[in-house]
């Protein structure tokens, strides 16, 4: 669509058209059937799920991550119980930890306000942003449960003692999205 100079639609340039292009209307048609199967997801990969997020992350709530491994846990009992008694694949293999925010990080000016330029907190905070230490019990994780399966409560606990700020109970959760209760 192109504008003339005063910047409004100029409706007799050949090139404008109240109708969107084949190509166009390709392009909607293919985005709409992505979008689509987005929540398309079984859940039925026989991989281990080991899932982190940060608390207080801006951009994806840390309620997705919950969402995901419910459905994950779900999706595990219904083959349970379609099972009657027999072996089940893939297992229950889904653990989510979360990084925290330490309990004070919002650094203040003088006047009150927030100090923007401030370096930000060292956990907790920010999108994908992990502590070294934290991605590092995060592989140590998903490498265990490669080779030896779906990680107990127990063993989540180990792998992230003595970690700083990043959960050791693994039943915590976050709070929950609106839409998901």
């Amino acid at each position: 669509m192109e504008k003339s100079d005063n910047s409004e639609i100029n409706e007799t340039d050949p090139h404008w058209s109240k109708e969107p292009s084949e190509s166009v209307s390709r392009c909607h048609n293919s985005i709409s059937h992505e979008l689509e199967n987005l929540d398309r997801t079984k859940f039925t990969s026989t991989k281990p799920y080991v899932l982190m997020s940060n608390e207080a992350d801006r951009l994806v709530f840390p309620g997705n991550q919950a969402r995901t491994a419910d459905k994950l846990n779900a999706a595990f009992k219904k083959r349970l119980a379609a099972a009657k008694g027999k072996s089940v694949k893939p297992v229950a293999n889904v653990t989510s930890i979360y990084a925290f925010t330490p309990a004070r990080y919002t650094k203040y000016l003088a006047t009150g306000a927030p100090d923007l330029a401030a370096a930000p907190a060292e956990s907790g905070v920010g999108h994908q942003d992990f502590t070294v230490q934290q991605m590092q019990a995060w592989i140590n994780m998903l490498a265990f449960a490669a080779e030896f399966g779906p990680l107990s409560a127990e063993e989540v606990s180990t792998f992230t003692a003595g970690t700083p700020y990043l959960n050791t109970d693994p039943g915590w959760r976050p709070s929950e999205l609106k839409y998901n209760k």
